[in-house]
């Protein structure tokens, strides 16, 4: 896993946090492939800013499951509320619309206030009850931190289409 360490200007990357059900947490690299949906392991990963850069699924697997090998916080209750503090920096759960470009720029301010709003009280919500999960054993949580900065591959690993293709709950931190 590669973290971020000291400002590098220009640049971002985002922590993530993984919530896999005990039941269906994978023991390998393969099971990882299989959790990601649509593609096999030599279906090339969707980066809209890579594209002379060639990264597998297969690829992403085994980043994944190297990660959660060092990336475990199930037992640091501290690690975990930490990412309470953070709430304010968590990309949107409840994304923006595209239909408030109709809306007169008084009305469109009203609205961007309350889906803001909206997010801050529902990404609480999220967060508590996904550990409430974790505390009760049903979840595992793992933490990732993957950012441009580190070069081209973890800047594929922040923003790539892999996170929506897997079945575990993904919450995404954005530090830009």
């Amino acid at each position: 896993m590669k973290v971020r360490t000291g400002f590098v200007s220009n640049s971002s990357s985002t922590a993530f946090l993984i919530f896999i059900q005990t039941a269906l947490l994978p023991t390998s690299v393969d099971d990882v492939m299989n959790d990601i949906v649509g593609v096999t392991a030599d279906t090339v990963c969707t980066y809209p800013y890579m594209r002379h850069h060639v990264y597998t699924y297969r690829d992403v697997a085994e980043a994944i499951f190297d990660d959660m090998q060092s990336g475990d916080i199930t037992d640091d209750v501290k690690a975990q509320r930490a990412f309470f503090h953070d709430l304010p920096q968590m990309m949107d759960i409840v994304q923006h619309t595209y239909h408030v470009a109709v809306l007169p720029d008084t009305e469109q301010e009203r609205f961007e206030t309350r889906i803001d709003h909206i997010n801050r009280v529902y990404r609480r919500k999220v967060l508590t009850e996904l550990f409430k999960r974790v505390e009760a054993g049903e979840f595992r949580v793992y933490r990732f931190e993957y950012g441009d900065e580190s070069g081209r591959f973890y800047a594929m690993m922040e923003g790539g289409d892999h996170w929506d293709r897997l079945p575990w709950a993904v919450v995404r931190f954005s530090h830009h």
